[in-house]
């Protein structure tokens, strides 16, 4: 069976930069996964987040989970980007990405995580 990957994000208003972990491994982040798109490129972090999926080599069945660290107000369900106008719903995003989960977090908050 191949290994679940998870989709990471970070998502400034300029900026939305993707990769994928495989959390079995010693060291998690695939770096040949990196990619970064302009934010004003798409609609909505879910274009934006399923056009990295398309583009990437990874069948999109293997992702089934998502963290989002996102440059803004984080509160519940919903996000807002602070120099962008998109305004992210957990939910709407997860569901539109078929994740079993998605979670999003205030990009500064993320940094002290690490």
């Amino acid at each position: 069976m191949t290994t679940p990957l998870v989709l990471l994000a970070d998502i400034g208003g300029t900026n939305a930069r993707f990769a994928l972990a495989d959390t079995e491994r010693s060291a998690p982040l695939l770096i040949d996964s990196v990619r970064q798109f302009q934010v004003v490129d798409f609609p909505s972090l879910a274009h934006a987040a399923a056009h990295y999926l398309d583009a990437s080599a990874v069948h999109r069945g293997r992702v089934r989970s998502a963290v989002f660290a996102i440059a803004g107000r984080v509160t519940g369900d919903h996000a807002r980007i602070t120099n962008h106008h998109w305004v992210i719903s957990r939910t709407a995003t997860q569901d539109a990405l078929g994740l079993d989960s998605l979670r999003l977090v205030n990009d500064f908050a993320a940094q002290a995580m690490a």
